[in-house]
């Protein structure tokens, strides 16, 4: 499993919270006693295993987005949300959709401490993230990747935004981007 950043657990702890006291006491009553433990410790710079979020983040998806099949996918978007404000947000605009999904790709060190990033196969509407040397992600992981993408798109402008994970390389991790 990836050691990775704990800011998206950090955001999902605060956009549970924004829903209020009882909803998160509801939230946090689902999670394990261990579970709730490491989420009332965690901090955004602490480096965690991805084994140790996992019951945070699927709860998280199922509590925020109850009644949708694509939570993860919903959870990524928000999560994009939450980290793109401030400066972030107003810049995301101005450059070109690869370059956003390059720098997307530069920035992976900073959240993965294993894992090479680039962005492949760029043409006028489309590109592709790949991800070598990266130990085994689960389907939830690259379900909030493909989220935290489509935001990016829609943030950018870009419309039609679709993004597909391609499993058939295990050693190659892959997300297709497409916009017009």
């Amino acid at each position: 499993m990836p050691i990775i950043k704990a800011t998206n657990l950090v955001a999902l702890k605060e956009l549970i919270k924004k829903q209020g006291p009882t909803s998160e006491e509801e939230f946090l009553s689902k999670l394990s006693s261990k579970a709730v433990s490491f989420y009332d410790s965690v901090l955004a710079t602490n480096w965690i295993s991805s084994d140790d979020e996992k019951e945070i983040m699927l709860e998280g998806a199922r509590h925020l987005f109850p009644d949708d099949i694509k939570r993860m996918t919903q959870l990524g978007r928000e999560l994009a949300k939450h980290n793109m404000t401030g400066i972030y947000k107003i810049f995301i605009k101005i450059p070109t959709i690869p370059f956003i999904i390059k720098r997307t790709a530069a920035l992976w060190n900073s959240f993965f401490k294993e894992g090479k990033a680039e962005v492949v196969d760029v043409l006028e509407n489309s590109l592709t993230l790949q991800v070598a040397e990266l130990p085994d992600i689960e389907d939830y992981e690259t379900e909030m990747t493909c989220g935290y993408i489509l935001e990016l798109l829609d943030m950018t402008g870009a419309e039609n935004g679709f993004v597909k994970y391609d499993s058939k390389d295990p050693k190659v991790y892959k997300w297709h981007v497409k916009w017009r």
